[in-house]
């Protein structure tokens, strides 16, 4: 379960991410990414790819994440909608594996709203107060 709120920022859109497990805040957090470029509901889940990341800290490895799915969208020209992530804990490694599906952009068939160019370090946390929590700015 997560929670999912959007903040102002000038020129760019902020999110709050909470969630009940450090899968649920990745997911949630890829959710708002795409959420605030397209209506996910009119991403069909035809192609799936893999992706695999590793870091020692936790808020690197979802700012890795967050990179890599933009990074999907611009050379790839690829939208997502479903986000299944396996994050795992070995020694001082946390190892994500993430099973992403999609497809092409086609402005005919998808209302875009805006692009997002990156992920920025402005105000960037993960923390665990209970729950995880999670803040990010997309730059746009």
């Amino acid at each position: 379960m997560f929670k999912i709120t959007q903040f102002d920022h000038t020129a760019d859109i902020g999110f709050n991410i909470k969630a009940s497990s450090l899968n649920e805040l990745f997911k949630a957090s890829a959710i708002a990414t795409f959420d605030s470029m397209v209506n996910l509901k009119q991403i069909k889940p035809k192609t799936k790819r893999i992706i695999k990341l590793k870091n020692k800290e936790v808020d690197k490895l979802l700012f890795d994440f967050l990179e890599e799915l933009i990074f999907l969208k611009d050379s790839k020209y690829m939208l997502f909608s479903k986000f299944n992530i396996k994050i795992k804990q070995v020694k001082d490694t946390y190892n994500l594996q993430a099973e992403i599906k999609g497809e092409k952009i086609n402005p005919k068939k998808q209302n875009l709203k805006v692009d997002v160019k990156a992920i920025t370090f402005h105000e960037f946390y993960v923390k665990k107060e209970g729950n995880w929590k999670a803040r990010f700015v997309l730059d746009i």
